[in-house]
């Protein structure tokens, strides 16, 4: 019924959409943090504590596997001050 021939894209194109959407996510994550500052994050933002420490977690790791430790370290002092 189907060709792989039809087949519009292909396991490398898939990939590279993925990869495409995941950084817009996590930039734009990372984007709303920055723009409602640290403490507009942890109080305003209506989504559980751990839910917040988790995201905020994945982007760290993101931001670091592109040596990108400024934002790091941004969001690793809204880490800490969670655990105040």
């Amino acid at each position: 019924m189907f060709d792989e021939e039809d087949d519009i894209l292909d396991a490398g194109s898939l990939q590279e959409i993925m990869d495409r959407v995941i950084e817009n996510s996590m930039r734009s994550a990372y984007v709303t943090i920055e723009e409602m500052g640290m403490e507009g994050w942890l109080d305003e933002v209506p989504i559980s504590r751990d839910r917040k420490l988790k995201i905020m977690q994945r982007t760290i790791q993101w931001f670091e596997d592109r040596e990108e430790f400024e934002k790091c370290a941004f969001l690793l002092k809204g880490i800490k001050q969670m655990d105040c």
